[in-house]
């Protein structure tokens, strides 16, 4: 990955990260903005399998999370 790819998935896999520990606080469940936050992680992990290849959806988060403690 070139260095504008891998700042571009590290943005990404922590918008991902804070989404989807907001999706599972149980804060949101049932409204309005829980289906918002879940499109907004669908449109994510859309652009990160294109980065990254990951295609598993249960993965991703793992990944992200990976991601985020390597750097890069």
């Amino acid at each position: 990955m070139s260095n504008e790819t891998e700042s571009r998935a590290l943005a990404l896999a922590a918008e991902y990260w804070q989404i989807v520990d907001a999706m599972r606080s149980g804060e949101y469940d049932g409204s309005e903005e829980h289906r918002e936050l879940s499109a907004q992680r669908t449109v994510l992990h859309d652009e990160l399998i294109a980065l990254t290849g990951v295609t598993d959806r249960k993965a991703m988060y793992g990944h992200c999370r990976d991601l985020l403690r390597s750097g890069a």
